[in-house]
């Protein structure tokens, strides 16, 4: 399981390089069967003209890849709304703002089901690949979009009385590798809301 949670981190939107080395040493000493994912937040800072919204947030996760036994399951993250996010203070930019996301109760309890079946694999000297995949669906609060970059940088907190960490440095939306033809796939936030 430990080597679940680092590699996919690194493949998160487009390319480790955006990835700090300061997030790839400090993932490195996570011990994912540790971690409570009851307690475990993804932060994005987003320019404050997008927004994404509960069930717009996935991750997939895969364990047991390419065996007989491998699952899959996608998790629809849900938005938290606690305030003042731990460590964040200090990364705030003007015209942008944070969303925060956590696993549903539901997954939460997939997700330490997992954690029992990896432990007693490892006291048993059994190892096994595994991945994540982020992807999220964002929406514009905006009828006219503004020009220029459309930043976004992802944290991490790991517990409740942990701090957030970046995990993902300054990608941008608008970057064709990132997301082609971003204005026109972005669509305005009441037209996903009437279509849920």
């Amino acid at each position: 399981m430990k080597k679940l949670l680092v590699p996919a981190l690194a493949l998160l939107l487009s390319g480790c390089w955006h990835v700090p080395v300061s997030a790839l040493w400090r993932l490195s000493k996570v011990d994912t069967l540790a971690v409570d994912p009851a307690g475990v937040r993804l932060a994005g800072r987003i320019p404050d003209w997008i927004d994404v919204r509960s069930g717009q947030a996935h991750i997939k996760l895969v364990s047991h890849e390419g065996e007989p036994d491998a699952q899959e399951r996608i998790l629809d993250l849900v938005r938290d709304e606690s305030p003042n996010p731990r460590g964040l203070a200090d990364e705030a930019w003007a015209k942008t703002r944070f969303v925060v996301f956590r696993a549903s109760a539901a997954d939460v309890a997939w997700l330490r089901a997992l954690q029992d079946r990896a432990r007693a694999e490892k006291a048993a000297g059994e190892s096994h690949k595994g991945r994540l995949l982020l992807t999220a669906e964002p929406c514009r609060r905006v009828d006219s979009p503004p020009p220029g970059p459309a930043r976004v940088d992802l944290y991490l907190q790991l517990g409740d009385n942990e701090d957030f960490f970046k995990i993902y440095d300054d990608v941008d939306l608008r970057d064709p590798a990132v997301l082609p033809n971003f204005d026109s796939v972005i669509p305005p936030c009441g037209k996903i809301a009437k279509r849920a």
